[in-house]
């Protein structure tokens, strides 16, 4: 049994050591765990679960996993051959294909892998090979978020919401964020669109993507929707700013150039029925900006903003600003200056009904500034700064410790891997991988795709051309090893990007704790420390 990173006590297996055991990627075992509910549960909990070695061997004698989950691993490497880093138009063709049987560009063994896997499980098998979690589309940290705020909003009645998403993408909010009603989106990227229709199809909503740009040509002009959700490009200046100057839906004032998220947020108001709510992503950013400041307070005069809630960085997935929920709704009786507005702290782990909030008088944002961020509001009701450094403290203690303990996983080695290696050029002559825009990948058993993949990456070739350097995946060299240690080898990568998330994870606690200290400071929770101390 390995004694590498994912070891475990004796009986026991990790779940890398359960894929070695099956010939599967980790991904699979994954897929194992959620499709299965008679997969045995670990002995042993949390992020580095271990299982009883005797009953998932006795699981893996069943005939289920060996049919399906060596197809999903195998749809994926062709779909990287036949599509390249398309991932959306790869995926939106497996879901066709599922749905219509509509071959698309998918090739003979994917359309053969897939012949045996029903609609949403084999789509879910593939999305998961994909990562789509968390390289694809809204992630489900938002989702999560923006499915707890819609869930303390009134309801005026019980009948299913109609929902309209105008930036759907692969659809994960308009999908996932209120599980029924009408479901109605937008979305400039043709194959997007594509993608979020068919697994809408495949999970029996009734749903209806258009394409287009929702700004330029709005294909819901006339329609008005209880609720719509967003989470809107982030940073185009090319808006259409100057085709649109007169636009209706500039309710509050013609958002600036620079001010594109103000035009998707008077889009989605526009959308809005009497009595509806919408509830809009947006950087940080947005809420203090000098060149917003009139519209921001338009929206509060007119008694369009309820809400705003604050979300820690890192649950969106082209930026890493935090984000802030605006939640906007059109009154039935007219508009009118609200007593007050709603700011809530949701980048912590409470519910939204016990998360940190307080009504901000109207009158106290409509200043020369209209700044809208929560933290300004809720500092005072924050818990003392040593309150929250004891917690930072014991998290950056369990980071700095699970970083050793990886790290110390490494031993010294001799300066080469194996006794011989081969060029990827070579293997490709051979017929044993292909190269596509770049990219590897295994056509044989006897080369682990991950292990293949992570040298090549970091140890491609160079080669100069037009006065510059690129990386050339043909030159790369490989270590020649037997298949037991190329997954070793892929696990020690796997591992260093674990060691790598901590870091990122403990870079972002130190900003957090900066930036708490800072604001202590100007709230009188921290003081400079005396002379005599």
């Amino acid at each position: 049994m390995s004694n590498g990173p994912d070891a475990a006590p004796p009986g026991l297996v990790s779940s890398a050591e359960i894929a070695r055991i099956a010939g599967v990627t980790r991904a699979a075992v994954s897929n194992w765990r959620k499709r299965y509910s008679d997969f045995p549960a670990p002995v042993v909990g949390g992020r580095n679960a271990q299982f009883d070695l005797q009953a998932v061997q006795a699981w893996l004698q069943s005939e289920r996993p060996v049919s399906e989950t060596p197809g999903e691993t195998q749809i994926w490497a062709g779909l990287r051959l036949t599509h390249g880093n398309d991932v959306q138009a790869a995926l939106a063709d497996v879901a066709e294909f599922l749905l219509h049987g509509h071959i698309g560009r998918l090739g003979v063994r994917e359309r053969q892998a897939l012949q045996g896997m029903p609609g949403p499980e084999g789509l879910d098998a593939v999305l998961e090979q994909a990562g789509i979690g968390t390289s694809l589309g809204t992630t489900q940290s938002l989702v999560r978020a923006v499915g707890a705020v819609i869930a303390g909003l009134p309801r005026q009645n019980s009948a299913p919401p109609t929902v309209l998403d105008p930036a759907c993408g692969i659809g994960n909010l308009l999908l996932d964020v209120v599980p029924e009603g009408t479901k109605l989106g937008q979305e400039l990227n043709r194959d997007a669109a594509r993608l979020c229709q068919a697994r809408a199809q495949l999970m029996g909503l009734e749903v209806t993507v258009k394409v287009g740009d929702s700004l330029r040509a709005d294909a819901w002009k006339t329609y008005l929707a209880d609720i719509v959700v967003c989470e809107p490009p982030v940073g185009i200046n090319d808006w259409g700013r100057e085709d649109l100057l007169l636009d209706p839906r500039w309710e509050f004032g013609a958002p600036t150039k620079g001010e594109g998220e103000l035009a998707w947020l008077q889009h989605c108001y526009a959308h809005l029925r009497p009595g509806g709510y919408a509830v809009i992503a947006l950087p940080q950013s947005v809420a203090n900006r000098k060149s917003g400041t009139r519209i921001r307070a338009e929206m509060i005069r007119r008694g369009a903003l309820k809400q705003v809630a604050a979300l820690p960085a890192g649950v969106a997935t082209t930026h890493q600003q935090p984000l802030h929920l605006w939640v906007l709704s059109r009154d039935e009786e007219g508009g009118k200056t609200p007593d007050s507005i709603r700011m809530v702290d949701l980048s912590g782990p409470t519910a939204d009904a016990l998360a940190p909030s307080v009504e901000v008088p109207a009158i106290e944002l409509l200043d020369e500034f209209v700044d809208l961020s929560p933290g300004r509001y809720l500092a005072a009701q924050q818990r003392p700064p040593e309150i929250e450094y004891t917690r930072v403290a014991q998290r950056m203690a369990e980071l700095t410790a699970q970083f050793n303990e990886t790290l110390a996983q490494f031993q010294p080695g001799e300066g080469k891997i194996a006794e011989t290696d081969v060029r990827v050029s070579d293997l490709m002559r051979a017929g044993l991988v292909t190269v596509t825009r770049n990219e590897v990948s295994s056509k044989t058993e006897q080369i682990d795709d991950e292990f293949l993949r992570r040298f090549v990456q970091a140890h491609g070739g160079t080669v100069r051309g037009s006065g510059s350097f690129r990386t050339d995946a043909r030159g790369a060299r490989i270590p020649q090893l037997d298949k037991a240690d190329q997954r070793r080898y892929a696990e020690a990568f796997a591992a260093l990007d674990e060691v790598e998330a901590t870091l990122r994870e403990l870079s972002q606690l130190g900003r957090d704790t900066l930036a708490e200290a800072r604001q202590a400071l100007v709230n009188g929770w921290l003081k400079p420390s005396s002379e005599e101390a």
